[in-house]
């Protein structure tokens, strides 16, 4: 009984019909290369390899280590070896903060999604205009489903660390933290569907590096799935020697029928994060999509990306 009256403490119906954001949608064609390959030739590019262990912290004080006004592509390798890419802009208004350090907004995007659609489809670089942060679009890697991410049981990869998302994520992460003023206090990672699974996911292994999440369209799946995967949340929330806890926005519509909520103990499902999070020592939110499927939802009376920046500001008090 405590445990539904949390949630209808948290949670938000959202009763219109919704329709597709370009950067939204999960069902795209299985694509032979990862979208950094094809970006390179069109974006500016940074190799950031080793900043993250060969630079100090910065101190804030002058310009960042990346191109401003721009998306920029930056290329790092992680501990195998293997090169990984994001894109990271920054924009003009960041140099107005006057050195005061600034949020980091991480994107994941979608199986077979695209890291440069989801960031222009999504539309946050309005925000990151206006109010002077940072934001990253993480690229995912080829598996047996196309590009997506290694979350867990979904989607397309048979080994739990190859590749390592987590520790790409961390070093995603570092990496800017060491070419920009980044608060790591604020760092909130935002993915659709796959990529909501990782920002999930990521509320589970990593809370003291992602310290709110955004979930569009996504579960809870780690290895080895289903109530296991759960309690296996569960577990890493509790032995996380930091003691955070991650605050959590998710978005989920009814009507999903490819990540659905009735495939899946909705209540059960939400549980580890309550439990372990909670109103009380971080926010939680659910917002439930009546009449929508699986889809970025944004129309004239809802739009995802807005009350997500918005439960950004009531995390953080600003970015």
């Amino acid at each position: 009984m405590h445990l539904h009256l949390l949630l209808l403490a948290c949670v938000v119906l959202v009763p219109e019909s919704g329709r597709f954001v370009r950067a939204a949608i999960v069902v795209n064609p299985f694509r032979p290369l990862p979208t950094s390959a094809r970006l390179a030739s069109t974006m500016q590019q940074v190799d950031a390899t080793g900043w993250d262990l060969q630079r100090a912290p910065s101190t804030c004080g002058g310009e960042p280590s990346f191109p401003v006004g721009k998306q920029t592509l930056v290329r790092v390798k992680d501990g195998s070896g293997t090169e990984r890419t994001f894109i990271i802009y920054v924009p003009n208004s960041y140099l107005q903060r006057n050195g005061s350090k600034v949020a980091l907004k991480v994107l994941f995007h979608g199986l077979n999604d695209d890291c440069g659609n989801f960031l222009d489809g999504t539309g946050f670089t309005e925000h990151v205009d206006r109010d002077g942060y940072i934001i990253a679009s993480a690229c995912g890697s080829l598996g047996i489903l196309g590009v997506g991410w290694n979350a867990g049981t979904c989607c397309g990869f048979s080994s739990p660390d190859s590749p390592d998302d987590f520790a790409f994520t961390k070093l995603l992460v570092d990496t800017v933290a060491a070419g920009a003023c980044v608060d790591r206090e604020k760092v909130i990672a935002v993915g659709f569907s796959n990529g909501a699974m990782m920002a999930e996911v990521l509320a589970c292994r990593l809370p003291h590096v992602v310290r709110a999440v955004v979930s569009v369209g996504g579960v809870v799946e780690l290895r080895p799935g289903n109530a296991e995967g759960l309690m296996e949340c569960a577990r890493e929330i509790l032995e996380n020697p930091s003691g955070c806890r991650s605050s959590v926005l998710m978005v989920h519509g009814k009507l999903d029928n490819i990540v659905p909520i009735n495939g899946y103990d909705f209540l059960t499902s939400t549980t580890p994060t309550v439990a372990q999070g909670g109103c009380r020592n971080s926010i939680i939110e659910i917002v439930y999509a009546l009449n929508q499927g699986h889809v970025w939802p944004s129309d004239d009376e809802f739009s995802t990306t807005e009350y997500a920046y918005e439960f950004g500001k009531r995390v953080f008090g600003r970015y």
